[in-house]
């Protein structure tokens, strides 16, 4: 009895020191946590009184509208002549074929000469009366008729911007069909304050502008990493008081964030004309192949019901109408 008495004895005592021992450590890990606190917060306190300038002075800048620099001193290509040049340069392909000089730029200063339509009757000069108009259909918006091709031509002038401190501008002109190559890639002409850039392509940030934008989503054929394939001319030019060229030749332009985000706006800008005209082109080639299958086979039915009844000739051309009629309302709705 004595010996069970004296285990129970030990083992309170063990207990009763184990509970002391948990009370003594869990009261100093309790003062190092509010030590370490009050360490963290005197820390954080003084750095934020240390920085109330700077904070300040950030959220000011944050709330203030700062003004743009001027864009004035801009001079960029304009809608008319990157149109101009356009027409001249597809001019020139249709007269001399396609252009095997890798190198070959729109000559822009030249179709700044050509006085305009609207410039002549300015003057008072009349319109040369060797070539009479011919009675045609009206063309569609956009599209210019060179050589007895159809040309659709789109242009995009975007609003001034600023990258670091410098204005600049961004401007797109896009020629489709007509007597372009359809197997072959776009072809790309680079300006920048309107001057041809020749050399170094792949390093510049037109052509990744060009590369990066999803052309397949306006009905262009294109590969990964390519410029899109079809009968396609694209021209494109960036005006600034500090172009950011890649190097001392300037031959290729810098790669900025804002330069960037404004090429492909505008190359958007411009597909997205693009695929209007495509789409609509496809959407008027559709009704044709259907008109021409309401024409082919119309009669033939009206016929073989002439035959089947013993309709005649005038009830079968009334059937013949009837159903041709029927089927143009179904075909345009």
């Amino acid at each position: 009895m004595e010996i069970g008495e004296a285990r129970l004895s030990l083992l309170a005592q063990s207990r009763r020191t184990q509970r002391l021992f948990n009370i003594v450590m869990g009261c100093i890990a309790g003062i190092s946590l509010l030590v370490g606190g009050i360490g963290i917060m005197n820390i954080m306190l003084a750095t934020v009184l240390e920085r109330t300038r700077e904070i300040g002075i950030r959220r000011a800048i944050g709330a203030t509208r700062l003004m743009s620099p001027p864009t004035t001193c801009l001079s960029p290509i304009g809608d008319e002549l990157m149109r101009r040049g356009l027409v001249s340069f597809l001019s020139v392909i249709e007269s001399e074929g396609e252009v095997g000089d890798e190198n070959a730029q729109l000559d822009l200063d030249s179709a700044s000469m050509k006085p305009t339509r609207k410039a002549r009757k300015a003057k008072g000069g009349a319109e040369p009366a060797s070539e009479p108009a011919p009675a045609e259909v009206p063309a569609q918006e956009g599209v210019e008729k060179i050589k007895g091709h159809d040309y659709f031509i789109a242009t995009v002038t975007r609003s001034p911007k600023v990258y670091r401190g410098n204005p600049f501008q961004v401007e797109v002109g896009l020629a489709w069909g007509g007597d372009q190559s359809a197997d072959e890639l776009a072809s790309l002409f680079r300006f920048a304050n309107r001057v041809p850039l020749q050399y170094q392509q792949g390093a510049c940030a037109v052509t990744k502008s060009v590369l990066q934008t999803n052309w397949r989503s306006y009905g262009l054929q294109q590969s990964r990493g390519a410029l899109p394939t079809g009968p396609l001319t694209l021209l494109v030019h960036i005006a600034s008081v500090w172009v950011p060229f890649t190097s001392e030749s300037k031959e290729a332009v810098a790669g900025y964030d804002e330069i960037i985000k404004e090429l492909k706006l505008a190359l958007q800008d411009a597909g997205r004309q693009l695929g209007r005209y495509i789409r609509r082109g496809q959407r008027e080639m559709d009704a044709a192949r259907k008109r021409a299958y309401i024409e082919k086979y119309i009669p033939h039915i009206g016929i073989a019901l002439q035959e089947i009844l013993g309709l005649t000739e005038r009830e079968e051309k009334k059937i013949v109408d009837t159903l041709t009629g029927t089927l143009e309302r179904s075909r345009k709705m």
